[in-house]
């Protein structure tokens, strides 16, 4: 994973030496994918340095969006980025606020990890939340897996019928529990099916378009 470093100074420079600066002004959409144009192209234009500061001017820019697009495209792009620097005005504020966003790349690595596993061992993976506080029941005989994560309010009640959405359900599942969200769910999942997994852009978005809620 692309390190996010935020840094209030507005120089050029971070550890003590002039870096590569990535700036972009221009009007964006609040969707994670009118993020991912900018992000693959610091990707591409910097992909040779270690370090890149980003800049903007823009007001409605969002940083944190702008991070998980960083994250998600890095999974197509070939780079030797480490590090993305964020200049920033409060470091302590943009701190508090990016922290739902690492939680959110973790799941959603987590579930993209699991995508390129056979579904047996996919699902296998599945059993094995319990460590997140959530209460995973296996029945052999339906060949379902039942996650409850019960932290908050009404109960909410989905089925995840192919692997597919399976995966996106275990990656929403994690973020919600990393970022203690007060929700209270149930996805039962039909082990019976399997399809064409969705693309990788495709189940990173799934998983932020229901876990935005509740950041």
């Amino acid at each position: 994973m692309i390190e996010i470093a935020l840094d209030e100074t507005n120089s050029d420079s971070f550890l003590d030496k002039k870096r590569a600066v990535f700036a972009y002004n221009q009007t964006i959409g609040t969707d994670l994918r009118d993020y991912y144009l900018p992000a693959q192209k610091l990707l591409q234009n910097f992909a040779q340095e270690e370090i890149v500061i980003f800049k903007t001017s823009n007001p409605d820019f969002s940083n944190n969006l702008f991070a998980l697009a960083l994250f998600v495209q890095s999974y197509f792009i070939e780079h030797q980025i480490e590090c993305v620097v964020f200049k920033v005005s409060d470091s302590k504020i943009a701190t508090k606020a990016y922290k739902p966003y690492v939680a959110l790349s973790i799941a959603i690595k987590y579930a993209l990890r699991l995508q390129e596993e056979t579904p047996a061992e996919a699902y296998r993976e599945l059993v094995d939340m319990g460590y997140l506080g959530i209460e995973v029941t296996e029945d052999f005989e339906q060949h379902t897996i039942e996650h409850k994560l019960n932290i908050a309010g009404a109960l909410q009640q989905y089925q995840a019928k192919n692997l597919s959405q399976a995966l996106v359900w275990a990656g929403r599942l994690k973020a919600l529990s990393l970022i203690d969200a007060p929700i209270n769910i149930c996805v039962k999942m039909d082990k019976k099916q399997t399809d064409k997994p969705l693309s990788f852009e495709e189940t990173a978005y799934e998983i932020w378009s229901f876990v935005k809620n509740y950041i």
